[in-house]
């Protein structure tokens, strides 16, 4: 499957990576009520591990392989 243009991007994808694992560290802590903390469980940390998932894993692992590669 081809990825758009835009989303080859390795800047795109890095700063992708911070912002989400920033959030899912932080907001768990940062939040002390129990009934807003699941609510955001469920609209924001759940979607944003999709995209860790679903686009920041496998594009991680193609930058890595090609730096392995050489090219």
């Amino acid at each position: 499957m081809m990825m758009p243009s835009w989303l080859d991007n390795g800047w795109l994808w890095l700063a992708v990576t911070i912002l989400v694992l920033g959030l899912c560290t932080f907001l768990p802590i940062k939040v002390t009520n129990d009934a807003w903390r699941r609510t955001i469980y469920w609209v924001i940390l759940i979607p944003l591990s999709l995209v860790l998932i679903g686009y920041v894993y496998p594009f991680g692992i193609e930058v890595f392989r090609r730096l392995a590669i050489g090219g």
